[in-house]
C-alpha cells in the first residue's frame, strides 16, 4: 500500500505548526489562541473556531491536529499551546502530572464510537448494516495482497480502542499481521476513501459525513474502553494555580480561557453533537441529550461505560 503524497505532507504540516511561534516565555499575543487537538476533532473544532471568531473577531484561533500522544509530548517539550484537546485522557494525565495543565480538567467533554469503514457511498448512522460480532470474519474482506488500516495501536487512541475491540471479539490474532498502521485516525479514513485499503476501523464521526466512505458495521461499546475526549487549558510556566477550568490560572491567555468555556457551553456542544459526537457525559453517556439530526439513539448504555483504560498511555 502506497502513502498518498498529500497525506504525508499534510501530516507533516499538522505536527510541525508550532515551532515557528514564540516560545511560551515570550510576551503572549492575547488575541491569538493555539489549540493542540486530536485529529478526529477536526470538523467540530474547525466549526467551533469559526463560530467563536464570528462573535469575537479580534481573536485568531490556530489549531494543530495530530495524534494525542504526539501533541502531549510537544506540550511537555515547551510548545506554546493554550488548549489541549485529547482523544486519550491518559495523555492529559501525563501532562497534569508534570504541571502543564490544571488538576481538574474535564475528562468527559465528548464521547465517540468505533465503526468498520469501507470505500463507498454515505450511509446514515441510523441505518448501520449490522453490528460486528465474533462470527463476523473481517479477514474475509481482504484480498491475497491487501492490508487493512487503523491508527497505530502503539501510538494512536483510535488504534488502541480498535485493538481492544478486536481482541475482545477474537479477531486480532487473525488480522494483526495484515494491519497497515497509520499515524492518526483521519489518515486511516483517507486511505479507505482513496481505495488504498478495503476496510479500516475508525471513529464513527470520521466516516459518516462523506460520500467516499461507507460504514460497514458498528462496534459495540462494551468491547473496548470508553472513548472520552478531554479538554484542558495549558498552564504557562511550572506552577499550576487555579482549578484547570479557566479560574485563576496565572498567565493563562484570557481568550483561551473564554474559548475553553465556549467549547463546553450548550452552543459549543451542539456543534459536536450535530457531527455525531456524544455530549453531556456528566450524568451518563448522553445525559438525555438529543445528539443531533444524523445521530442514532444512544440510550442503550453499557454498564462498563465509566471504565478508564488500565495502564499508562500508549507510546
Amino acid at each position: 500500500m502506497r502513502l498518498s503524497p498529500f497525506i504525508v505532507s499534510l501530516s507533516l504540516v499538522l505536527v510541525s505548526l508550532w515551532p515557528g511561534l514564540p516560545a511560551r516565555g515570550a510576551e503572549p499575543d492575547q488575541a491569538e489562541i493555539l489549540v493542540f487537538a486530536a485529529s478526529s476533532l477536526l470538523p467540530g473544532l474547525d466549526e467551533a473556531r469559526d463560530r467563536y471568531h464570528q462573535a469575537n473577531p479580534q481573536v485568531t484561533i490556530r489549531i494543530a491536529y495530530a495524534a494525542s500522544s504526539s501533541l502531549a509530548r510537544q506540550i511537555a517539550a515547551g510548545a506554546p499551546a493554550h488548549l489541549y484537546a485529547t482523544a486519550d485522557n491518559q495523555w492529559a494525565h501525563y501532562l497534569a502530572e508534570r504541571g502543564h495543565i490544571g488538576p481538574d480538567w474535564p475528562s468527559r467533554w465528548l464521547g465517540n464510537e468505533l465503526v468498520v469503514i469501507g470505500p463507498g457511498v454515505e450511509l446514515s448512522m441510523a441505518t448501520l448494516p449490522y453490528t460486528l460480532t465474533q462470527t463476523t470474519a473481517l479477514g474475509d474482506l481482504l484480498g491475497a495482497d491487501e492490508r487493512w488500516v487503523m491508527g497505530d495501536p502503539d501510538h494512536v487512541p483510535a488504534g488502541r480502542y480498535g485493538k481492544q475491540a478486536l481482541e475482545s471479539l477474537g479477531q486480532w490474532d487473525d488480522l494483526r499481521d495484515r494491519l497497515a498502521p497509520t499515524q492518526d485516525a483521519l489518515t486511516a479514513t483517507a486511505f479507505v476513501a482513496q481505495g488504498a485499503a478495503p476496510f479500516g476501523i475508525s471513529y464513527v464521526t470520521d466516516g459518516v459525513f462523506t460520500d467516499e466512505i461507507s460504514i460497514i458495521a458498528s462496534i459495540p461499546r462494551h468491547h473496548h474502553a470508553p472513548i472520552h475526549y478531554g479538554l484542558a487549558l495549558v498552564t504557562p510556566g511550572d506552577g499550576r494555580p487555579g482549578d484547570g477550568n479557566g479560574n485563576g490560572e496565572a498567565g493563562v491567555n484570557p481568550y483561551a480561557a473564554d474559548f475553553f468555556r465556549f467549547l463546553q457551553s450548550d452552543e459549543g456542544l451542539d456543534i459536536f453533537a450535530n457531527l455525531g459526537f456524544i455530549t453531556r457525559l456528566d450524568g451518563g453517556f448522553d445525559n438525555g441529550h438529543q445528539e443531533g439530526p444524523k445521530d442514532r439513539a444512544k440510550n442503550d448504555l453499557d454498564s462498563g461505560l465509566d471504565r478508564e483504560p488500565k495502564g499508562g498511555p500508549v507510546e
